[in-house]
């Protein structure tokens, strides 16, 4: 095995670019994470509003049907 391969330090600004590549990739992920909780959201409402909206329709159409059955 060769010693100097041991006692060799890692060169500073390769370190330096690294690290700084790591910090743009972890908020890089945050702002992906951010974005991937809004759409959840998203898809959370629309589907209540969707359900709502069935839901009135269905009372309008069993409102109807018990007028016509009175005529």
């Amino acid at each position: 095995m060769n010693d100097n391969n041991n006692n060799k330090h890692p060169n500073p600004a390769l370190l330096e670019r690294f690290l700084s590549v790591q910090e743009k990739e972890l908020v890089m992920r945050g702002k992906e994470l951010e974005i991937q909780q809004q759409n959840e959201n998203n898809a959370h409402e629309y589907a209540k509003a969707s359900l709502q909206a069935n839901k009135e329709d269905r009372e309008l159409l069993v409102d109807e049907v018990i007028i016509a059955n009175l005529s």
